[in-house]
């Protein structure tokens, strides 16, 4: 008998957010007017649905069984029954719009993809397959990072990194802002300073040297924190400047005692026409060559909990192809890494500066340290693309790079 091919990795994640946001919306409907406890026939009763309509919403629903999604769907007029229903029975316009759109988006996920009903089971075990493989790959980057937290005696919760790209005035170049929000860092054990934040620079093939970020607070010895953004009261018992010679940065001592709350520190830089936004080599002159990217890279040189990274890209920006993304070993100094890792995490586009879990009461200052970094650079917050990263447990000594080709300069 042979066998039906496995559902290819992006089909598979794209059925498991349709369905997910298709269950997610039943269930909040449902939830008004029955009870999970209450069983599938007496909610068909209490619905006044017939009871093969009534047990498929209830399942789709309530149930932790999703292996066979087939079993799970009414066809059009089932659908139109269920919102009949709901709405006979007062459900809110708003809950009822909620799951009117979810349909219509499951439905579309059908009918572009050309899917029989049957085929939506084998696209559900290859959802369950990549699911559970990306969970496992996050139990095995904890297990390595309560280790290394073991040995060294440093974690920090969370890390948010951002960059803002905008352009100059003229076009020609980009102007750049980089943001991070440290929260919750400790030290277990007592030692020497920890380095804790790296100073952005920035890096060219076609240009010697390196440019050093320009903070805030030039006299301040801490610069670029950000004080008014971050745990009151800092003092040199917990922070102080990196004396590694050019390595400019700060160095973590530890949280005061009488800290009750988690630390959290802001960082803010910035520079002006940093780099071009066109290729060197003018259209016709090397074709055969590759393409000239701009990378933005966030090293990962501390046992972290969680990473998030964004990149506000100005609309003005000139890209020759879309952004991607890749998590590799760190390498020289250069934004670009090599040894591209194995990774789960999938890039986001956001309409929103929100921060998930935990970190959401943090949402306000980091919203206001994006919209004070792309300032810097004269942007606003509504000119910015929101890309974005979330790997929790990233491995250390690695590298999170955004990148994109950039368009070639014009011949003259």
């Amino acid at each position: 008998m042979r066998q039906p091919s496995p559902p290819s990795t992006a089909l598979a994640t794209e059925f498991e957010s349709v369905f997910s946001e298709l269950r997610a919306a039943m269930r909040q409907a449902l939830l008004l007017h029955v009870k999970p406890s209450l069983g599938a026939r007496a909610a068909a009763r209490a619905l006044g649905l017939d009871k093969s309509i009534g047990w498929k919403v209830f399942q789709l629903a309530f149930s932790e069984e999703t292996r066979t999604p087939s079993t799970l769907i009414p066809g059009a007029r089932g659908w139109a029954k269920v919102i009949e229903s709901l709405r006979a029975r007062g459900t809110p316009n708003p809950v009822l719009e909620l799951l009117e759109r979810a349909i219509r988006r499951f439905e579309a996920f059908i009918d572009e993809h050309r899917l029989a009903r049957s085929s939506l089971d084998t696209l559900a075990s290859g959802s369950d397959a990549s699911a559970a493989d990306a969970r496992h790959m996050i139990r095995l980057r904890k297990e390595a990072a309560d280790a290394l937290a073991a040995v060294l005696g440093m974690r920090i919760r969370a890390r948010v990194g951002a960059y803002v790209v905008a352009p100059t005035p003229d076009g020609e170049r980009a102007s750049i802002a980089g943001l991070t929000m440290m929260y919750g860092p400790e030290r277990h054990v007592a030692g020497s300073p920890w380095p804790l934040y790296s100073r952005m620079f920035t890096w060219q093939h076609d240009e010697r040297g390196e440019r050093i970020g320009v903070g805030a607070a030039r006299h301040d010895p801490l610069d670029p924190l950000v004080r008014d953004l971050s745990s009151p009261s800092i003092g040199d018992d917990e922070l102080r400047p990196s004396p590694a010679i050019g390595s400019p940065g700060i160095d973590f001592l530890g949280r005061r005692p009488e800290r009750r709350e988690p630390l959290l520190l802001s960082f803010a830089e910035h520079l002006l026409a940093a780099g071009p936004l066109r290729a060197s080599v003018p259209v016709g002159g090397g074709a055969m060559e590759p393409p000239e990217t701009v990378d933005f890279g966030l090293p990962i040189g501390n046992v972290l909990d969680l990473v998030i990274f964004d990149a506000f890209i100005h609309r003005g920006i000139p890209r020759e192809g879309d952004i991607d993304w890749t998590l590799a070993r760190r390498g020289p100094r250069e934004a670009s890494a090599s040894g591209v890792l194995r990774c789960e995490a999938q890039l986001e586009r956001s309409a929103t500066i929100d921060l998930p879990g935990d970190l959401l009461p943090l949402a306000p200052a980091y919203r206001e340290l994006v919209a004070r970094g792309a300032a810097a650079i004269g942007a606003r917050l509504e000119d910015l693309e929101h890309h974005r990263i979330v790997l929790p447990y990233p491995p250390m000594s690695s590298r999170i790079v955004f990148s994109w080709p950039l368009p070639a300069r014009p011949a003259h």
